[in-house]
């Protein structure tokens, strides 16, 4: 805890989605990361976070996709 109900976390994050057990490559794997601050409540935790993408691709028109993502979530991930 930072102080009191209130903490902080960092995280990394990798996966992808294949149609087709045989089509799996490591190399296809996506990775994350990013940091949050979560305030523990009565019923569980408040979770604020930012995700930044470590390789960003192209999409339409040569523009690269956006660099991250805001998370606002309640309870555990998992």
């Amino acid at each position: 805890p930072l102080w009191g109900p209130v903490g902080a976390n960092f995280f990394v994050d990798g996966g992808n989605v294949w149609r087709e057990y045989n089509d799996i490559e490591a190399r296809q794997v996506r990775w994350g990361g990013g940091l949050g601050v979560r305030v523990e409540t009565p019923v569980g935790p408040l979770r604020l976070e930012y995700g930044w993408k470590l390789k960003r691709e192209l999409i339409a028109a040569g523009r690269l996709e956006s660099p991250g993502q805001f998370y606002i979530s309640f309870g555990n991930p998992f």
